[in-house]
């Protein structure tokens, strides 16, 4: 059972939200962004990923993990609202990695 629903991530991430749809594929960068994915809007020190909440949208992204801070549109998104989007995005890693059966080995 990996992460494949809003309502599942959002649960995971401590928070709640009234759509549970699916989700396709996951993205930091807007480019990226295909319909029925979720976005992550990172803040870096160039660039903050809520600006580009109306691109992902109108690529028919699903929903965006954003800052509690964020106080902009929806634009037709469901957003998770959390304190960190880093942290949110490294949490659900964490469980992805986890739900995994298979051994994941590294190389270096």
């Amino acid at each position: 059972m990996f992460l494949r629903s809003l309502k599942q991530i959002a649960k995971i991430l401590g928070e709640d939200v009234s759509l549970d749809a699916p989700i396709r594929n996951c993205a930091i960068d807007s480019r990226n962004i295909e319909g029925g994915d979720l976005f992550f809007a990172l803040k870096g020190n160039r660039v903050d990923g809520h600006t580009f909440l109306p691109e992902v949208a109108q690529k028919g992204a699903v929903g965006a993990i954003v800052s509690k801070e964020y106080r902009g549109n929806d634009f037709g998104l469901c957003l998770i609202r959390v304190d960190n989007v880093l942290h949110a995005l490294h949490t659900l890693a964490k469980e992805a990695t986890r739900q995994r059966k298979e051994k994941i080995v590294a190389i270096t």
